[in-house]
């Protein structure tokens, strides 16, 4: 899987609606479908290819130019078709409250408008990727059209929520981020960033709050996908290392023993020999 992902602050504690992130994957027969949900909204727009949404339990098949918003606390995976690969953008948008009338699955109907949408989404990923002079503004300035687009489609009922800012809250987005984005390469100081705080008093909060620091969170994070892949795919190791964001298979078969006893290849071997209680 190719996947580009680059974290935005449009303008930080004064907006009650942020759009945190802004990223685009590509299947290349190494997509891990693993049920996931955020504390935020997230928007899918298929570029390309068809699949399947499982939300909720309920599975939904999705093509290209379909527009998803996803409302918070909502289970879901995305799975690929065989023969026509997804490719889709996902936005993390904060501050949306979303809820369906005559529900029959979270695919926005834009109409005419639809290009617009998919350009509107383009054009931010292009900016953000170059990060030109200013590129800040002009995603903000897109952003807000795009925001407007959704506040106005029919059949979901889609508002503004009463901004919250409290330290627990943030603290809880950082983590749904680390959750919902193990693969990727980011470091302490930008989790800080999107904190808004200076690293070592987040280091010391966020381990008050849950018991660990942001780094070793993520580790585990990464090593309990690593355990769940090697049991359910026959995946290389090398490549499960590197894709879920490890510097090399060296480092994550040392961090994998240091956390768990066992070797990546022991593991398995020991899962197939039924020898390993899961």
């Amino acid at each position: 899987m190719s996947n580009y992902h680059f974290d935005v602050n449009l303008d930080g504690i004064s907006s009650k609606v942020n759009l945190l992130y802004i990223s685009h994957s590509r299947d290349e027969n190494d997509w891990p479908s693993i049920i996931h949900s955020h504390l935020f909204c997230e928007l899918l727009y298929i570029e390309k290819g068809k699949g399947e949404l499982l939300v909720n339990g309920k599975k939904i098949l999705i093509n290209e130019r379909d527009c998803i918003l996803l409302p918070a606390n909502n289970l879901h995976t995305e799975t690929s078709s065989e023969t026509e690969k997804l490719e889709y953008y996902a936005l993390g948008i904060s501050g949306l409250s979303v809820s369906y009338d005559d529900y029959k699955g979270p695919i926005l109907n834009f109409g005419s408008e639809n290009d617009r949408v998919r350009n509107l989404i383009k054009n931010m990923y292009g900016e953000v990727r170059k990060k030109s002079s200013n590129y800040e503004l002009i995603v903000k300035g897109y952003f807000y059209i795009l925001l407007t687009l959704l506040l106005r489609v029919k059949k979901a009922n889609i508002e503004i929520k009463k901004s919250e800012q409290n330290a627990k809250t943030k603290l809880n987005l950082v983590k749904d981020y680390i959750d919902s984005h193990y693969m990727e390469d980011f470091n302490l100081d930008e989790l800080a960033q999107m904190f808004n705080i200076s690293k070592y008093h987040f280091v010391r909060i966020f381990k008050k709050e849950f018991s660990k620091g942001p780094m070793a969170y993520l580790e585990e994070v990464r090593i309990r996908i690593a355990k769940n892949l090697l049991a359910s795919t026959e995946n290389r190791i090398t490549d499960i290392a590197l894709n879920l964001g490890f510097s090399s298979s060296s480092y994550f078969s040392q961090r994998f023993k240091t956390l768990t006893g066992i070797t990546p290849y022991d593991y398995r071997m020991m899962l197939r020999n039924n020898d390993l209680l899961l």
